[in-house]
C-alpha cells in the first residue's frame, strides 16, 4: 500500500514537470537572446563612441596652438551658455560698449 502511494505521488510530480519544462526552456532561450542582443547593441554603441573620440582628437592635433586656444574659449563659452552660466563680472563691466548708469547731477 505504502509503495502504491510513493509510487502515485512520483507519477504526479513528473507530470506537470515534463509539460512545465518545455514553456520555461523557451523562456529561458529567449531571455538568453535578449540579453545577448542587448549586450551586441551596447558593445556597438560603445565602439562608436570610441571611434568618434578618436576622431575628436585626431581633429584637435591637427589644429595649431592658437585654433586650439579659440576652440578651448568656444567650447567653455558654449558649455556657460547651455547651462546658464552668466560671464565673468569683470569681463561684463569692461567689455566694449557697456553701458553704465547715468550719474544724475545734482
Amino acid at each position: 500500500m505504502k509503495l502504491q502511494i510513493v509510487v502515485w505521488l512520483l507519477i504526479l510530480m513528473l507530470i506537470p514537470s515534463q509539460y512545465g519544462c518545455r514553456k520555461w526552456q523557451i523562456k529561458q532561450k529567449q531571455k538568453k537572446q535578449a540579453r545577448e542582443v542587448e549586450a551586441r547593441k551596447k558593445k556597438q554603441e560603445e565602439e562608436a563612441m570610441a571611434k568618434y573620440q578618436e576622431a575628436l582628437k585626431r581633429h584637435a592635433s591637427i589644429q595649431s596652438s592658437s585654433t586650439k586656444r579659440t576652440m578651448k574659449e568656444k567650447y567653455k563659452k558654449s558649455y556657460r551658455h547651455k547651462t546658464g552660466k552668466k560671464e565673468f563680472f569683470l569681463k561684463r563691466w569692461f567689455r566694449k560698449g557697456h553701458e553704465t548708469a547715468p550719474v544724475k547731477p545734482e
